[in-house]
């Protein structure tokens, strides 16, 4: 993975549910509490990077 590739395959933000509602943030500081408390959460990636990743499996499919 590419020094780029490795970059953007930070979360952008992560989402969960909480009282029959999703929840977003961006915050990383406030993804860490829900970890702490135990909350699921799932990341969210950059269109930019799942787009990266598709043409890489692309590439290499051609292979």
């Amino acid at each position: 993975m590419d020094n780029k590739l490795n970059e953007l395959s930070k979360p952008v933000a992560w989402t969960w549910h909480a009282y029959g509602l999703q929840h977003a943030t961006t915050e990383e500081d406030e993804r860490d509490e829900l970890i702490a408390d135990g909350v699921e959460n799932s990341p969210l990636y950059s269109q930019e990077y799942v787009s990266a990743l598709l043409a890489e499996l692309e590439a290499k499919d051609k292979r």
